[in-house]
């Protein structure tokens, strides 16, 4: 009598295998740079100390992966709100310390914690 069970659970371990490797954003859309600003850059992430900040295809979320995990996500133009001027899209982003200075819209600035992903509305003019 065969075990059909074994067959199933041998091909659970291979899906999940290849799941599991499977990457939530393109390596090589991923900078070394502290700055990137996204209207002269084919780029969308910055990578610094082993953590990738990636800027997701709404132009408005920013995500933390750390080991191929995600850390922590937020979306900017939500929390801070639409900017008066400009469209509501993140155009410019600089890793700076504990903080990472986005710019979005045309004017309007905010600070992300890089470790926790608080975002905080810092002005526009």
């Amino acid at each position: 009598m065969k075990k059909p069970y074994l067959y199933f659970i041998f091909q659970f371990l291979i899906l999940s295998t290849s799941f599991a490797q499977q990457k939530l954003y393109d390596e090589k859309k991923i900078t070394k740079e502290t700055e990137l600003n996204l209207a002269i850059s084919n780029y969308r992430g910055i990578e610094n100390k082993s953590i990738i900040y990636f800027l997701e295809n709404d132009n408005q979320t920013l995500s933390a992966y750390e080991s191929g995990k995600l850390k922590w996500k937020t979306n900017v133009i939500k929390v801070c709100g639409k900017p008066k001027v400009g469209e509501a899209k993140i155009r410019y982003i600089k890793l700076n310390g504990k903080v990472l200075n986005v710019t979005f819209g045309k004017h309007s600035w905010a600070e992300v914690d890089v470790k926790s992903g608080i975002t905080k509305f810092i002005g526009s003019d």
